[in-house]
């Protein structure tokens, strides 16, 4: 597992991450258990022909907000490194 992220001031610039931190109400951790634990499950499901998802796009409430939330498919990017 790798984990990725942008810096606020400067988003065109994705960094590897040591650590996550989340400042969240419980409600919002639950909706980020439930993100994750479906698309584990469309992971499960789809192989590698599932890329990714984003949080944003699943919840309403965070349309067109920050920060989003993304699973990436780790076993599609390994196909795709191996292609090359």
């Amino acid at each position: 597992m790798k984990i990725f992220g942008y810096v606020k001031s400067n988003e065109e610039d994705l960094q590897e991450l040591d650590e996550v931190t989340f400042q969240a109400s419980s409600r919002e951790l639950t909706d980020i258990a439930n993100f994750l634990l479906k698309y584990a499950e469309v992971m499960r499901n789809e192989g590698s022909s599932f890329e990714h998802a984003h949080m944003v796009d699943e919840y309403e409430a965070l349309k067109n907000t920050k920060p989003d939330i993304i699973v990436y498919n780790g076993e599609e990017l390994s196909n795709e490194a191996s292609e090359k």
